[in-house]
């Protein structure tokens, strides 16, 4: 059994956001959000509104306020969650038989079939134990030595969970 031991810092929490949100709605949304928003101010400069070019500014201004008020969202969840830590330190042992994680708000026991989806970061993993779920727990990479990490990768694969390595 391999124990892990780590402080959630907000400066931690933060950046799962981030990397959630922007993995969520990849590089490509905010490409297409980018050309959409262009593909309106062409409709507004030749002055060619109609029905259609009312639907598009509503779909284009819906992006507008759904983007940032996601991202703003997950953001107070995760602070408000670390907010109720008495301490910060959260214990992980991990095993052939799953994960125990232990904190401040207590303990739980998942077997390596929970864990649905990891998303590894260079700084951190997301570990999802839904499928399109958007909880996640969060592992620093610093934490885990290329053994352990390794180990984690066979069994979450051996137990049918899917793994994404993004660079952003």
């Amino acid at each position: 059994m391999t124990e892990i031991t780590f402080n959630l810092s907000e400066d931690l929490a933060k950046r799962a956001v981030r990397h959630f949100w922007l993995r969520q709605f990849g590089l490509q949304g905010f490409a297409i959000y980018g050309l959409c928003t262009i593909l309106l101010l062409y409709f507004i400069v030749t002055d060619n509104i109609n029905w259609f070019a009312w639907v598009f500014a509503i779909v284009v201004v819906g992006a507008c306020i759904l983007y940032p008020a996601t991202y703003i969202f997950h953001l107070k969840r995760v602070k408000q969650e670390l907010r109720a830590f008495s301490s910060p330190t959260i214990v992980w042992n991990i095993s052939d038989d799953g994960l125990i994680s232990r904190s401040a708000l207590g303990s739980s026991s998942l077997k390596w079939e929970a864990m649905k989806r990891l998303w590894c970061f260079p700084d951190m993993w997301l570990i999802f134990f839904s499928k399109y779920g958007e909880q996640f727990a969060i592992l620093p990479t610093a934490a885990l030595d290329e053994e352990t990490a390794q180990f984690f990768f066979t069994k979450v694969k051996e137990h049918g969970g899917m793994i994404s390595e993004r660079r952003f």
